[in-house]
Order: C-alpha cells, then structure tokens, then sequence
C-alpha cells in the first residue's frame, strides 16, 4: 500500500503519536489530458504538489502506452482551474488521453485537528464477544493537494483506504489500524481551511459480507481459523515477522490433553472441522456462514471478546480480570507460532491529583446491572427419528469385542439434501484398578447398506463411500481413561447422505486398547449404558430445542438473562460434524492423537460441555447486584488493562480515547466472580417421542442436572435384579437421607423411575451400600443411576417458611421408641411427638376455642 498522508500528533501528556492514511490505489500524479497546446499538457486541477521538475510520467493513448517524459515545467492556471505541464520533449498530441507518474507517490502533512478510538458498549451483555471499534479524525484542508485526495476518495471503496495510528516507544510501535468508511465522511460549508471528518472501522463488521471460503473441508486448529479471519480484514501488510498479531487468554483447559497448563494455547490444540461452519442459507439446502458469524461462533463457545488494540487483536475472557494481579497470555505471529507470557491488568484510579495511573474526574455517575434469578440458553437439537437402543454391555480385559446391529430401515436423503444420520454412544469408565490414560475404548461404527458405507478415524474426516470390497469399513473413535465413574458422550454426526435406499443398517464394535502396561484378568473396563440414532425420514427433519439453565442459590432476584442461541453448539448440531476434538499428545509429543473435546475444565465444580458452561459463566458474574461507573479518566488506557476505584475492579464496557487530552470517557462494570455451586438444568422444549436423548452435564465427580431443579442425593452402581435388601452405590458423602425415607432411582440418561425403595438403616459417611426395606425389583439397577427423594414422599428443605401446616390425620401414635427416627417430628390429634436422643417427647396442647 502506498503512503497518502502522515502526520505527528503529541498529547498533552506528550505521548507522540503518528497518524497515516494508506490506499491501494494511490499512486501519486494520475490525471486525464484535457488539452494543450505546443509544448504543454492540461490537466483540470490544481497537481503542482504532486509533480516535480525531472520526474518521470508515462503517456497513454487509451489504454496504449504511448512514451516516456520527463517533467521539464509545472505551473498552475488559477483562472482556467487547470495545471500546465510540459515535457523535456515533444509536444502536445491530441491522441494521447491521460498521463501517470512513475516515481514512488508522495505524501503530504494535513493537520489533525482531533483524533478519538471507540470500543463500542454492549448494553447490560457482559458476554458480547466482539467489541468493535472505531477511529474519528477530523483534518484541515488548507491545500490543493487535499482536493486532490477528495477526488480520489469518492471513488475508493470501504477496503481502498487504511488509517493507521503508532504510538512512540523508543520507537514506533502500531497502536490501531483500521479500513476508513468512504460513506462517513462529513466537511464544513466553509472556504478553506476548512475540517474533514473521516471515520474508520477495525473491520470486523465488514466480515458479514465475506462468506467462510475454504478450497477443501478439513480440521483446522481453532489459531488457524483466527488468524485466517482475521487476515480478511486486510490489516497483514501492517504487521512484520515478528510484531504480535493475536493475544488470546482463554483460561479453560481440556482434560484430555496430557499435562497441559497456561503455557499452552487452547487455540492451537483444539480442532474444528470446516463443516461447522455450514448453514442452512435462504435458496441453497446448505452454505458456508460468513466470517463475522464464524468468528463469533468460536468466541461465544469459549466466552470471549475480541478488541484490536495497541496493535493488537486480543481474544480475551472477562474472567481473565478476576486474576488478583497478571493475565496469563499467548501471542500469535501472522504465521501462526505463539509464545506466551503476561502482564500486570490493574490500573489504579483516584480523585484528584494525579498519584495513581489514571484520574478519576468529577461528575462521574455509579449505577447497578442487577442480580440474576437465572440464566438460560436455548440449544437447538435436530431430532429426526429416533432409535433407543439401552441393554448395557460392558467391556472387559478378555478381548472379546461385544457389538449391536440395530436396523435402521429406510433412509431419504441424496445429495444437496442437508440430510445426515446422528450416533450418541454413552460411556461410562468402570475402571479401579490401572491408572487414568492408560488404556482407551475403541467404538467402531459401521452404517452401511449395498456397497455404501460410512469411513473415519482419529485423523481421518468422515466421508460416505461406495465400494464393493473396502478393507475398512466404519468409522473409529476412541475414548481415553480418566477415572471411576467418569461418563463420555460419543457424538458420530455423519456427513450429508449421498443415497436414498431401504435396509440400512448399523453396527457398533466396542474394544479394549490398552495404551501402555496390560490389563488384569476378568475386569470390566466401560459400561456401554445407552446408543441413540437419529436418522431423516421422508420429508422435512424435526427440529427443536432444549433449554440449559443455571438457576441462583439466591432466589430473591427476579431478573432472569436470556443469552442468544450458539451459532455452533458442542451438545447438537444441524450440521455434519458437531464435535470439537483436542490432540491429546500436544504436550507430551509422539505424534497427533485426536480425541473428541466433550468436557472442558472452568473451573467450576464440574468439568462441562462448552454449551453448558456459558450460561454458568453469565451467572457467575451477576449472582450479586454489580455497581457500574459511567464518567471521564485521565490517563493511558486500554480495554485490556481493568480498573481499581471505590475499592472494586472495574471492566470496561465501552468508551471513547481522546488522544489529545490523554482522557477516556465510557462505561465499566463491577466484577464478582462466584462459580461455586453453580449448576446446569436441562429442559427439554421439545421432543417427539417424548424422550430425554442428552444429558445435562456429564464429567469425573458430576452428577448429571435434570428438569424441574431435583436435588441428587447419590449415585448408584449396579444391582443385579431381584429381591434386595440393599442397592449398591458409590462410597456416601452426604448427611440428607434418613431411616425411613423413601427414593427413587432414576436413570442416568432418560431419568424414568427404575424402581423406589424405604430405607431400612440411615447410611453412614463412606457407605457403599444403602440398606432397604426388603423388596422384589424386575430391572436391575444401573451404574450412574440418580438417587433422589421419591416424588411425593420427601420434601427436603433448609428452611421451610408457611402461613398454615396441615396434618394428614392417618398417622397412628407412637407406641414404641422404633416408630420413630431421631431428628422427626409427628402431629396426631392435638400432640406433637419428637425423638431426640433416642428418646420420644410428647407436647399435649390445651383447649383454646370450641
């Protein structure tokens, strides 16, 4: 690109900034001929500023070069508006129709009368992933040249011209560079020298008109995603080899990746294949969203915002803030390498005189961003029809490799129909006895009818195939040991079908991989607990949704925040592929070795799916009313840096940078981080066959959440059926049951009632049985199974607040110290009976009204 204008711009504080204008196009003296006579050309204008005696100028006849000259004499004709030019040689020929500079364009030095950088507000939306900014800069036309530039500006484009500020630092350092908006530009109806105001955007909005373009579907990292729409903003040719590109400070982490730690990008070992970013478009069955839509996409799955400043694009999550001093950070080259580092956010506010980093100025005002009764998300679901297929089969050492075909039957699909068969194997680890990573379930998938099926793997994209005598045939995953108890959804989300046909059929193959060591003889290893396949009938698919919500221990707020949809969900998707996959040697090398990315690390109590932990990250910022400040600072400030006044930290939300008066004016918002305890309810809103297909939350030490806020007491493990007496579960850690309680189990994925039990014993702190009153069950209990008070039985509360309490009249009185548990309370007639201690008290009431 070619320099246009530059100019030194000082601050009061004097902080040296320099302002330039960039163009594609610009290249110096290019005008028609509009006549001459003898030895000069004219040219309508004024372009003495832009031609020099001995420069060299190219003629043409049309498009045909027509000779070489060297300017001989420059003059401008006040009275005809028109520069006078001739040459060292030669006349003026009539043929010859405009003349272009050859020599390197020159620049000129406006004056700025003020410069300002926006970051947009987003209202009340802490979450909003991308902060777009923009430039004001207001110039002086004092000279021709300056019309000259006008002329030139009416015909440029949106992406023709950059403005780009440096800011001094021993040297000049980029600060903001952005594309300026050719239909924002306004002037004063005065005669010169009079203002021009141009306004440039950082360009993320202009990626709505740019479509998500690859040359062929592949996984890419979620880095090369970034930095590939990030490059359409057309900014690379101001960034060298070595100048930081991208920041990015994601703080979860995926458990699936061996010894990973903050040094490590989650960006760069974190893959999505091209397929998510397929839409269902207005005339075509399927199209590729745009990069503004596929760069949210990937923002709102990890909770982050983008923002360009000091240079910089920075990818960054409000939670990084909470951090008691330094962010931890990864910096990305144009090439996609990174290094990492950190630096210090706080900046310290104050009233008055200068002693802090930044001056708070009077007339600012506080105000209140409620707190929340909940959050909920709507997540969309594809359901077509619906296969259930629940018999458990379980893994062991033995080698053998249990498997189930389940008929599908008819398919109606064919290409350009959007149509796909969805696979969800439930898993749970029933391991003890090695250690986490060393060993791994192999499911193999096969979905085949004729000479088509369906082939993949680890590192291979899926892909439909017609082939009569293929040495493979399915489709391969696998799931890596973490822990006892530890439960995977496997998502297999094929391509678009490329058939219509009758008979298809699937099969699933379950094996034991041992990563290192060996197994030990007759242990089972997984429990298969469930298989759903969704496959498309004839005609339109059903599409519905369910709701995941995060509900507020502290009930006494009203408000509840609705956060949009996910462009790309990883629970369900209507695209081909719905799944992220991590490489789970990043670290510890020996080869790329793709895992499906189900649970993420956020530091809640829970490992979560990334679609459950946003509404949990919303709520942990406003599980408590926060202050919010609107008012003007002095200072250097960046929406990177968090500020500390009236002793609390404050975010910015949006704001203006005037760098003249070294001031910014906007808005920032309190931050409180509260993420224990925080769950995720699964609602379903809608569901033809009236089945709960998905689970609320699944992870090592979780418990999944389901309808209507019940409350888990346990987990079960299995129990063979029959006549039993007490129920197996893991080792008890609560205090909430009671002799005499009656519960249910539910089951893990569809959360039916299996069977209900009275307990006979109130269990004790690391119990593995629950002990019940003798009874015959027909189902035998699942591992994972809920415990959970019986509807209607139980009603379990830590407070318990009523205008009147009503007795049901049939309990008899107490006649033994057995017929009641310590800690109860029983109304018959007009006495009340307690047992504490072993022993029943009974307080008899008196007449009082008749």
């Amino acid at each position: 690109m070619n320099l246009f204008f530059s100019t030194n711009l000082t601050s009061n504080d004097g902080t040296l900034y320099k302002v330039e204008v960039h163009s594609n196009t610009y290249i110096g003296f290019s005008a028609d001929i509009i006549g001459g006579s003898g030895a000069y050309y004219y040219f309508a204008g004024d372009w003495t500023d832009f031609l020099t005696v001995g420069q060299d100028v190219r003629l043409y006849e049309g498009m045909v070069v027509s000779g070489d000259r060297i300017v001989f004499e420059v003059e401008y004709n006040a009275a005809q508006d028109r520069t006078e030019v001739s040459f060292s040689v030669g006349s003026y020929n009539p043929l010859q129709t405009r003349a272009v500079t050859l020599d390197a364009a020159p620049s000129f030095e406006p004056t700025i009368k003020s410069l300002h950088t926006e970051w947009d507000g987003q209202g009340d939306e802490i979450l909003a992933p991308i902060k777009a900014s923009s430039t004001t800069i207001v110039y002086e036309n004092e000279a021709a040249w300056f019309d000259r530039f006008m002329d030139m500006y009416q015909q440029a484009t949106d992406n023709d011209l950059k403005l780009v500020i440096y800011k001094d630092n021993s040297g000049w350092e980029l600060d903001w560079v952005g594309n300026i908006v050719v239909d924002l530009i306004q002037w004063q109806n005065i005669s010169k020298p009079n203002a021009f105001t141009f306004k440039a955007i950082d360009g993320f909005n202009m990626l709505k008109r740019v479509p998500y373009t690859k040359g062929s579907l592949q996984s890419r990292t979620l880095a090369e995603n970034f930095i590939s729409i990030l490059s359409n903003l057309d900014t690379l040719d101001f960034y060298g080899a070595s100048d930081p590109f991208m920041r990015e400070s994601i703080e979860y982490t995926n458990p699936d990746v061996t010894s990973v730690s903050s040094v490590d990008s989650p960006l760069n070992y974190t893959y999505i294949t091209d397929n998510l970013f397929i839409e269902k478009g207005d005339k075509d069955a399927a199209q590729f969203m745009s990069y503004y839509y596929a760069l949210k996409a990937l923002l709102e799955l990890f909770n982050c915002r983008i923002f360009h400043a000091k240079g910089v694009y920075w990818i960054m999550q409000v939670r990084n803030f909470a951090n008691s001093t330094s962010i931890t950070y990864r910096e990305y080259l144009t090439d996609g390498t990174y290094t990492h580092s950190s630096y210090n956010h706080k900046l310290t506010g104050v009233g008055g005189n200068r002693t802090g980093d930044v001056v708070v100025m009077g007339g600012g005002t506080f105000g209140y961003m409620p707190g929340l009764l909940k959050t909920t998300m709507e997540v969309d679901v594809h359901n077509n029809m619906l296969i259930e297929e629940t018999t458990v089969r379980r893994v062991t050492q033995s080698g053998l490799a249990p498997s189930v075909t389940i008929p599908i039957g008819d398919i109606y699909a064919g290409t350009g129909s959007g149509k796909n068969i969805r696979v969800v194997v439930d898993v749970t680890e029933d391991n003890t006895l090695l250690p986490p990573g060393s060993f791994s379930l192999y499911i193999e998938l096969e979905i085949y009818v004729g000479d088509w099926f369906i082939r993949g793997g680890p590192a291979v994209n899926p892909y439909w195939l017609e082939d009569a005598a293929p040495t493979i045939r399915y489709w391969l995953k696998a799931v890596k040991s973490v822990g006892r108890g530890n439960k995977t959804r496997v998502v297999f989300e094929t391509p678009e079908i490329p058939f219509s046909e009758t008979g298809v059929n699937c099969k699933l193959t379950y094996r034991q991989h041992f990563n290192s060591g060996s197994g030990i003889a007759g242990a089972s290893y997984w429990s298969v607990n469930k298989v759903d396949i969704y496959w498309p009938q004839d005609g339109e698919d059903q599409e519905g949704s369910d709701v995941n919500e995060c509900p507020n221990e502290n009930t006494v707020f009203t408000k509840v925040l609705e956060l949009d949809k996910l462009i790309i969900t990883d629970e369900a998707n209507t695209t081909s592929i719905n799944t992220l996959q991590v490489d789970e040697n990043y670290v510890v090398g020996g080869g790329a070795s793709m895992v499906e990315a189900s649970l993420w690390d956020a530091d809640f109590d829970a490992n979560q799916y990334l679609t459950q932990i946003r509404p949990m990250e919303a709520m942990s910022f406003q599980t408590l009313p926060i202050m919010k400040y609107m008012g003007l600072m002095v200072g250097v400030y960046y929406p990177f840096y968090s500020i500390v006044y009236n002793s609390r930290v404050f975010v910015l939300n949006g704001c203006t940078y005037n760098y003249k008066m070294d001031e910014f004016d906007g808005e920032w918002f309190e931050l409180l981080t509260y993420r224990a305890g925080l769950t995720v309810d699964k609602i379903k809103l809608f569901n033809p066959l009236e089945k709960i297909p998905v689970l609320g939350g699944e992870g090592a030490g979780h418990q999944s959440a389901f309808v209507a806020n019940t409350q888990t007491l346990g987990t079960s493990l299995y129990t063979a059926a029959g006549t039993l007496t007490s129920i197996n579960i893991e080792a008890w850690a609560g205090n909430r049951l009671k002799s005499g309680d009656t519960i249910s189990i539910l089951h893990p994925v569809s959360y039916a009632e299996v069977a209900y039990f009275v307990l006979s014993a109130t269990p004790s702190v690391s119990d593995t049985t629950l002990s019940v009153t003798s009874k015959a069950v027909d189902d035998d209990i699942p591992t994972g199974g809920i415990i959970v008070y019986k509807k209607g039985e139980v009603t379990e509360s830590n407070v318990v607040r009523a205008d009147l309490f009503e007795s049901k009249g049939v309990t008899a009185v107490p006649t033994d110290v057995s017929d009641m548990e310590d800690g109860q309370t029983l109304i018959v007639g007009s006495a009340i009976y307690s047992k504490a201690g072993g022993v029943i008290y009974r307080f008899v009431g008196t007449s009082y009204l008749s």
